[in-house]
């Protein structure tokens, strides 16, 4: 893929322009991606989310999240060894944070660039990640899109 940006000081407002010899789910991917970009707006999806620790905010980049939890009515961010409170609810960051979180279960968010290892179980799967001890459960209902995301973030 070949990305080029042109400025033009005469262009009213951002334009996108995507040259293809065909449409494949590659550009229908980009094309989604876009759009939600354009219908978040970018204060929406450039602002970072405020992570909570004891009585301290953090302010660090989504990347490092390996995935959204729920427990009771709270939200918990994990990253390799520190659990945080998030302010905002599921399905808010499923939104924000598309497309690379998804939803594995009614009550988690996962990075889907920070899996490691996939394990079957009877009732799912659980996900387990690089230099972290810590696992997440996912349902049989979004077991299948998992493997599909991971096999199309493989074929990139």
């Amino acid at each position: 893929m070949k990305i080029t940006i042109e400025i033009d000081t005469t262009t009213p407002d951002l334009e996108v322009v995507i040259h293809t010899p065909q449409f494949d789910e590659h550009v229908a991917k980009l094309q989604t991606v876009l759009q939600e970009f354009a219908t978040a707006g970018t204060s929406a999806v450039i602002s970072p989310l405020t992570y909570i620790k004891d009585d301290t905010e953090y302010y660090f980049n989504d990347t490092e999240v390996l995935f959204f939890e729920t427990d009771g009515r709270e939200v918990y961010a994990h990253t390799n060894d520190e659990t945080y409170l998030v302010k905002q609810r599921l399905y808010e960051l499923e939104q924000r944070l598309a497309p690379r979180f998804m939803r594995i279960s009614k009550s988690a968010l996962l990075n889907i660039h920070a899996v490691y290892g996939l394990t079957r179980t009877v009732t799912g799967a659980t996900v387990g990640f690089q230099n972290s001890p810590k696992l997440v459960f996912v349902s049989r209902r979004y077991f299948k899109d998992l493997k599909e995301r991971l096999e199309e973030e493989r074929n990139l």
